[in-house]
């Protein structure tokens, strides 16, 4: 009957009381049921009049905050209803104060009522309160199954209000191109990480769908993950709360994978890979099978980067979900056919996740075992090298799933072969060995394939997860020949024919009778000459041949290992063994050898190099104290011997080195090609101008072996060392070379890798060559220290490992701190098995012992450079004699060392602190600022302490290294160190502080350098962050553009006296950056608004005036300063200067003209 009556009172054609009639019905509203509620209201558009519809609406706004079972049904009245726009934004404002808490039911019609009211005018702002107000994954039951639960399960527990809300959004977004205008352009302001979440991500996928937007979203996507925002995380957050809203929408994110995962960013790939993860453990089956079909179709695109991100998406859910997986093992067999156009690490990746679901006892993929069987027995048998490879690591892959443990952990690498009882049948046993006799056999003639199959032979045995009777047998049939093949009785070395002269070279156990020797130079004197002028490794030979010799003893020490609890006691001598070398003589007769002779020198110094890497990888995790002292001592022989092979090296420009990496595919140039790339590198001293006369090779090589001659011997700090090391000269760098330039450094496929257990030697305190003599070394035997050059081997080798696995974002990363792409780079083999959350871990736990290292070399420059000043201001004796001199007598080499090693550790820490894994990993930044903060010694316990406030301390001891910084890049990473402490530890008082550090180094002198595009955007660097983290921004450009810039007029100033580094060179650069951040800076003013007070539009126009005064003497520097960078800049900037004053500052005049008329007249003069 109510309805009825209600429905009598639509339409009518006259009313004669309007007022009275709708309050007569607000009043019913109030003392009727719930259902006749909703008719009444619903009905009210439909009967009150045109005129009443205000006052209806601004009486059901006041409805919306007493009973939320009423908001559909006034949230549907409201939108009927004629209203002016001041009271619709009201409305509005009241609505999404109900936002938050509205149920999920609700959440449609209240978006639909919202989005509804947007006009172009103020979409952006009513699009950012209901993004800020919006949280679906609160109004939604949390899921709390694991990843792998079905999709079933969780729409279960999933409401309808989702899909609701989600085809609401994705209605207005489709006829109000507006609204998805103004969602692309909130997502993409949004500042920090902490601002994005899970519901921007469905609203981009919403938004990829709405036609011509495709590129658009792709684009922002992209630029989000390049600066760190878009972390996966996030992407795992989503698809926890909104999975059922993102299946709608499956075809959207497939699209965007598979567009993201061909870029060559890590960032961007990585976000990519983590939506094909998150839709395989998430969505049903038919969406499983469209993302295995998608992956395999990356892997056979051919681009090697997009072949990588597939294989790691595969590699992860074969790991983590091999039973779902197995299903489709058929697509997953057809990646076979794409082998040829394989890496070796890509193919080693395929084999591995085929071998595991071949060969795993749960899955239904037992089938494509026999097919790996048939595959891999063909390539093994072919003569080529290139399919021989193949055949290996195929032929290992299956060997390491087959002879698996079942525990499968890292605790069975400590096991020995009595504790840990096999469990491989007797069928499976024989299996494996015939494949591993087969690999050997068909290997023994090919030193590079017998090397490769050592080497992944070893990967395999170093999982701990080999069954004991195989790690049995390979210790007893494939590396128990390494003894006769390579070792020789000390005390029976043959002299070999003249010149080459033997000698024991490098022994560490002098005393000991009976000793063994490396046999190296006789078993070169044996190879065939030919093989030596080309390629070492191309041949053929009947005998294990030297190549193979560092991998083969790596298999050796890590089968004795896992066999022996990690310990090397039963073959701890060959740790302290001699190598034999050529004498001492032969080395100083260099020049006059033969071609052969030379060849077969350089041959035997840069295998003693590998040796000697090889036992350090060894040996370096002992805990004797003995054994880790020869540890030492070897890698300083190390550093010996590369300067030695240098020299040598130089001066036999047709010697190709011998490939120590075999899983690459490496064409390794002749010397003389590396020195031709090296001399006419830029900035080189080679490149010479057109028409100029290049330099003869020949004198080049004379040079080169008259600066051999004149080397001396090293000296050790032991005089054990010391004989043997006399036999070999120390040499420097070639004359004939650029400085900073190395040879070695070219032929990385040619060395041995550095495993990362080896960074442990980092824990041993270093000492100067001063300190040796003066004395103080002896009173310290106990202690094992190293010196500068092995320090310095150690940084820089971690460097680049650092450098290669911890990415950094786009917003911490300047062109001043990339690397020059030069392909893809050599020797990161053993790195290729750990994560890059793992070496972050193991680089936090180094951090102590770099730190000690950083001061200790910072306190070396600080007294070296006191001790500098006092000679130039002529102190007194008793001065110089106060400063310690272990300290001040530094020779120009050990110096150079001392700045280096300061320049690898800012280095190394710069990239720790800018990898844009970082911010997803709480507790690994809390263990980095731990380390720092723990050096202050504070005593307050730091373990406890908040993340911000270890971060305020790490800034904190990270700026007491600023005055001995050795060069503007070194201080160019302080402060991009101390610029991300600062953003974690959200202080005002340290963002001055970073500022004042800053402007400390623009106005320091520098080391005089060549101009290159690297300083001036180092610089760049330090004036934007001394501008924008200062208090008084304004100030600070003000300073320099009028009072540091004027002096540059003179004819005779080149510099500055306040900021030094500002020249007639670097000017441009300072320019463009000031009038760049005085654009920036006008851009951030904020818009008047009608009810301001009076000082805060009195507040807006002075910072208008000091704007516009700034920008004024910036013009008029361009009278004398007319190159054409700098008017470029001027008409550039200054016409986007003058925009944003339209726009922005154009309506603060207005507003304060009255008042302020004078002063406003007066700016617009300046103008």
């Amino acid at each position: 009957m109510p309805a009825v009556i209600i429905t009598q009172l639509r339409w009518l054609d006259r009313v004669e009381e309007p007022e009275a009639l709708s309050d007569k019905l607000l009043e019913m509203i109030t003392v009727t049921s719930l259902s006749i509620q909703r008719e009444i209201i619903g009905a009210l558009p439909e009967i009150v009049t045109d005129n009443q519809h205000e006052h209806v609406a601004k009486s059901l706004k006041e409805m919306l905050f007493e009973d939320p079972q009423l908001t559909v049904c006034i949230l549907d009245s409201l939108a009927n209803l004629n209203v002016s726009s001041q009271l619709l934004a009201e409305i509005r404002t009241s609505v999404m104060k109900i936002l938050p808490s509205t149920k999920s039911s609700q959440l449609a019609v209240v978006l639909r009522f919202l989005l509804h009211s947007v006009v172009p005018g103020n979409a952006m702002e009513v699009v950012a309160e209901i993004r800020d107000n919006l949280d679906l994954a609160s109004s939604l039951p949390m899921h709390t199954s694991t990843p792998a639960a079905s999709s079933s399960s969780r729409a279960a527990n999933t409401s309808e209000g989702e899909l609701l809300a989600a085809q609401a959004l994705q209605a207005s977004l489709r006829y109000q191109k507006c609204i998805g205008d103004a969602w692309m352009k909130v997502i993409e302001l949004l500042p920090t990480v902490e601002r994005h979440k899970s519901l921007d991500l469905l609203m981009l996928f919403i938004l990829h769908q709405c036609p011509g937007r495709h590129k658009g979203v792709e684009a922002l996507i992209r630029s989000k993950c390049r600066d760190g925002f878009f972390l996966p995380d996030l992407v795992e957050t989503a698809f926890l709360s909104h999975v059922q809203a993102l299946k709608e929408y499956f075809a959207s994110i497939l699209s965007v994978a598979e567009s993201l995962l061909r870029s060559m960013d890590g960032a961007v790939a990585m976000f990519a890979q983590t939506l094909y993860q998150q839709v395989f453990l998430n969505f049903a089956v038919f969406h499983q099978q469209e993302v295995i079909g998608a992956l395999v179709t990356h892997v056979g695109g051919g681009q090697s980067h997009e072949v990588d991100a597939a294989l790691n998406v595969l590699s992860y859910l074969v790991d983590t979900q091999p039973m779902a997986v197995s299903p489709f093992v058929v697509f997953l067999k057809g990646m076979l056919d794409y082998l040829e156009n394989l890496s070796v690490t890509q193919l080693r990746r395929l084999f591995t996740l085929l071998s595991q679901l071949a060969f795993c006892g749960d899955c239904d993929a037992s089938h494509v075992a026999d097919d790996m069987h048939i595959i891999v027995r063909k390539q093994l048998t072919n003569s080529k090298l290139r399919y021989k490879r193949m055949g290996i690591i195929g032929a290992v892959a299956v060997i390491g799933a087959m002879a698996s443990t079942s525990g499968g952990d890292s605790e069975a690498v400590t096991s020995t072969e009595s504790s840990q009882p096999s469990t491989l049948s007797g069928h499976t046993y024989e299996q494996t060995v015939s494949l591993l006799d087969m690999v050997r056999t068909n290997c023994a003639q090919h030193p590079l394939a017998a090397s490769l199959f050592y080497d992944e032979l070893t990967a395999i045995v170093c999982r701990g997860r080999l069954d004991m009777k195989v790690l049995t047998w390979i210790a007893d049939c494939v590396v128990a020949d390494f003894q006769d093949a390579f070792l020789v009785e000390a005390d029976t070395v043959l002299q070999g024919s003249a010149p080459l002269e033997l000698g024991l070279a490098y022994n560490l156990d002098s005393g000991d009778e009976g000793s063994v020797a490396l046999n190296l130079v006789p078993l070169l004197e044996k190879m065939p000459a030919a093989s030596l002028s080309a390629r070492l490794s191309d041949q053929t030979c009947p005998t294990l041949s030297l190549i193979s010799m560092p991998s083969h003893f790596s298999l050796l020490q890590h089968c004795e290992k896992i066999q022996h609890a990690q310990s090397l006691e039963g073959i701890d001598a060959l740790l302290g063994c001699p190598v034999v070398l050529c004498a001492e003589s032969v080395i100083q007769r260099f020049a006059s050898l033969p071609t052969n002779q030379r060849l077969r020198i350089c041959a035997s110094l840069l295998l003693a190099i590998n040796w000697c890497r090889e036992v350090i990888n060894a040996f370096s995790t002992q805990q004797d104290g003995e054994m880790a002292l020869k540890v030492v001592r070897r890698l300083q022989n190390i550093t010996h011997l590369e300067q030695v092979s240098e020299c040598c090296m130089a001066a036999t420009p047709s010697f190709v080195p011998p490939l120590a990496v075999f899983d690459e595919d490496v064409a390794v140039k002749s010397v003389g090609d590396v020195i031709a790339t090296i001399t006419a590198a830029p900035g080189a001293g080679g490149s010479a101008k057109r028409g100029r006369k290049p330099t003869k090779k020949k004198k080049l090589v004379d040079d080169t072996i008259a600066g051999a001659e004149e080397l001396s011997s090293q000296q050790d700090i032991d005089g054990s060392i010391a004989a043997s090391a006399s036999s070999v000269p120390a040499a420097s760098s070639a004359p004939a070379l650029p400085p900073n330039s190395s040879i070695l450094s070219h032929y990385r496929p040619c060395v041995r890798e550095l495993d990362l257990d080896v960074f442990c030697l980092l824990q041993h305190t270093c000492i100067t060559k001063k300190e040796i003599a003066s004395g103080k070394h002896s009173e310290r035997t106990e202690a094992i220290r190293m010196q500068p050059p092995q320090l310095l081997f150690l940084l820089s080798d971690l460097q680049r490992k650092v450098d290669h696995t911890l990415p950094a974002t786009a917003s911490s990363r300047g062109s001043f701190l990339k690397a020059k792409h030069r392909g893809t780079p050599s020797g990161f083999t053993l790195l290729q098995r750990f994560k890059p959350v793992e070496i972050a871990q193991r680089l936090v736990e180094m951090l102590p012992w770099l730190c000690d290292h950083l001061e200790w070399a910072h306190e070396i420059l600080q007294m070296s450079n006191e001790a500098a000043v006092q000679k130039l201001d002529g102190g007194d004796d008793d001065e110089d004699d106060a400063v310690d001199d272990a300290c001040l007598d530094l020779d120009c080499n050990e110096e150079k060392t001392m700045r280096d090693i300061y320049r690898k550790i800012m280095k190394i820490v710069s990239t720790l602190l800018s990898w844009s894994g970082l911010s997803a990993l709480k507790e690994v930044r809390r263990g980095i600022y731990r380390a720092f903060a723990s050096r202050l010694d504070s005593g307050d316990g730091s373990r406890n302490q908040r993340l911000s406030y270890l971060a305020s301390q790490s800034f904190q001891y990270l700026q007491n290294f600023r005055t001995t910084l050795p060069d503007l890049k070194s201080a160019t990473l302080l402060c991009q160190q101390l610029q991300i402490l600062c953003e974690q530890a959200d202080g005002s008082q340290l963002s001055s502080e970073l500022s004042d550090v800053a402007g400390s180094f623009l106005q320091r002198e520098w080391p005089s350098e060549k101009k290159s595009t690297q300083a001036n955007e180092s610089l760049v660097f330090l004036l934007e962050l001394h501008i924008t983290r200062a208090n008084d921004s304004l100030s600070v450009m003000e300073a320099i553009a009028g009072q540091a810039a004027p002096e540059l007029l003179s004819a005779d100033v080149h510099q500055t006296s306040l900021y030094p580094t500002l020249t007639k060179l670097s000017f441009p650069s300072f320019y463009r950056c000031l009038l760049q951040e005085l654009v920036a800076l006008l851009r951030s003013q904020p818009s008047p608004k009608a009810g301001d007070p009076m000082e805060v539009k009195r507040d807006q126009l002075t910072k208008l005036q000091l704007c516009v005064g700034v920008f004024y003497i910036l013009i008029n520097l361009v009278k004398a300063f007319d190159v054409r960078p700098v008017l470029g800049n001027a008409l550039k900037y200054g016409r986007m200067f003058v925009e944003t004053f339209l726009r922005l500052g154009m309506p603060v005049l207005d507003s304060a003209f009255r008042v302020y008329k004078d002063d406003v007249q007066s700016l617009l003069k300046t103008l």
